[in-house]
């Protein structure tokens, strides 16, 4: 019983060491979601660099992935990254189950520049994540332990002669779905952001502001914020990466 026992962890260990040692084009292509694509990959699996990565057409600029063996013997193949050189930078752990058909994230920062990216509004400033843990089984969101904050408010967001806080919050999981809170205040304003990210990459999108600010309720007003008790009220969806987000 135990020689076929360590019969089974060198097979899967030499199966493992041949499949590190493919073309990671080769592998990309094979296994890459449906919404990523790059334009070119170098090396192998084991030591390999993607150029030119974007998700649904929005650039996150080029990856370094180094595979460690010893995930391969838990059928849980895993890889240190790294991503820099666009508009998004950041570095982490990526496993692969391949049993349970699930993909983690786990022990990542990462920090997207706005200005270069195509957001609903003309932003700038900073998106930054701290990823404790995130993980997906299939196409659902099962786990979520992430820290957000954003600068994007402090800069004249939407052109607006107006400067708001700094925004903090949580990415979490509910019904399969990713969840975001952000919130900050200031002397002048109070804000709190809450969207939803499907399995489908939909999202929704909810912004209450309150502010005793009269230039910039004026302003809010004409850009379609609707007021109500407690502050102005806009809902935004789509698909990202998708067209123009709806009101």
């Amino acid at each position: 019983m135990k020689l076929r026992y360590l019969l089974l962890i060198f097979g899967v260990a030499f199966l493992g060491l041949l499949a590190a040692r493919l073309p990671l084009s080769l592998v990309l292509d094979a296994v890459a979601p449906r919404p990523v694509a790059y334009a070119r990959a170098e090396g192998t699996v084991w030591n390999g660099h993607v150029r030119g990565l974007r998700l649904r057409g929005v650039p996150l600029g080029d990856a370094e992935l180094a595979l460690s063996p010893l995930s391969l013997l838990r059928l849980a193949p895993g890889l240190d990254w790294r991503l820099g050189g666009g508009a998004v930078t950041g570095r982490g752990w990526l496993s692969i189950g391949l049993l349970d058909r699930s993909i983690t994230l786990a022990g990542a920062d990462v920090a997207a520049e706005l200005e270069r990216l195509p957001t609903m509004v003309p932003l700038s400033g900073l998106f930054a994540a701290t990823v404790h843990a995130v993980s997906w089984q299939g196409r659902a969101c099962r786990q979520a332990d992430v820290d957000l904050r954003t600068s994007a408010l402090t800069r004249n967001p939407m052109g607006l002669d107006w400067q708001g806080p700094a925004l903090a919050g949580k990415a979490a999981c509910d019904n399969g779905m990713l969840t975001v809170t952000l919130a900050g205040k200031d002397a002048g304003s109070d804000i709190t952001i809450r969207g939803t990210v499907s399995p489908e990459l939909a999202y929704t999108l909810d912004v209450v502001l309150k502010t005793g600010d009269r230039d910039l309720r004026q302003s809010l007003a004409a850009m379609g914020y609707e007021e109500g008790r407690d502050g102005f009220h806009i809902h935004f969806e789509g698909i990202i990466g998708i067209g123009q987000p709806e009101l």
